[in-house]
């Protein structure tokens, strides 16, 4: 059974997803359950709770364990990822080290993590420099891209937009050979200056 989270579901665009409704009453028991064609599936339809079911997000925890071997009495702290499914009963967090937990997932940890999986993070400082010479024009131009309507989704078309614009197709397409990288990857370099910035 394929697992996803449910903003993994969300972000599956809403023509590729929906309600079962058993119109022919061949499958009375899935009707009202989540269906949706999953990426990298083709045309194959999942049905919620059948094919596919929808886990909670990965929670960040700090657990806290003292340190008996060396005596010394320090407490060290490491972090845990648990993933519950959805609708599973919280288990006592306090069980996983000897100490209380506090709970990490705040968006400076979510930030830092993404700064650390950035492929392209040596080129961030030069592609927001870039950006913020011509933050007028793109404070004029996002509006009226929002207004249009034309994108999937917002953030990640402005910083494309903005990407060709400012900083150049022929420098973007030396990207994949100097680095390595995928489309995705310059997608999130675009996107984070874009949100240093201000603008997203």
């Amino acid at each position: 059974m394929e697992q996803i989270t449910r903003s993994q579901f969300l972000a599956i665009p809403k023509a590729y997803r929906g309600v079962y409704s058993d119109v022919q009453g061949v499958h009375p028991e899935w009707k009202g359950r989540r269906t949706a064609f999953l990426p990298g599936h083709g045309t194959t339809l999942f049905i919620e709770g059948v094919s596919f079911e929808i886990v909670d997000e990965e929670k960040h925890y700090a657990v806290c364990i003292y340190d008996l071997d060396g005596g010394s009495g320090e407490m060290k702290c490491t972090a845990k990822r648990i993933r519950r499914r959805r609708g599973a009963k919280a288990g006592n967090i306090s069980s996983l080290g000897s100490c209380a937990a506090q709970k990490l997932n705040t968006l400076e940890s979510w930030m830092s993590r993404r700064w650390r999986n950035m492929k392209l993070k040596d080129e961030l400082a030069n592609v927001q420099a870039v950006f913020s010479e011509n933050l007028d024009r793109i404070k004029e131009y996002a509006p009226q891209l929002k207004a249009s309507g034309r994108y999937k989704v917002f953030e990640n078309r402005l910083a494309w937009d903005c990407l060709k614009a400012f900083v150049g197709v022929d420098t973007l397409c030396s990207w994949y050979d100097k680095y390595g990288c995928t489309d995705t990857h310059i997608e999130s370099v675009g996107r984070a200056a874009l949100r240093n910035l201000g603008m997203i």
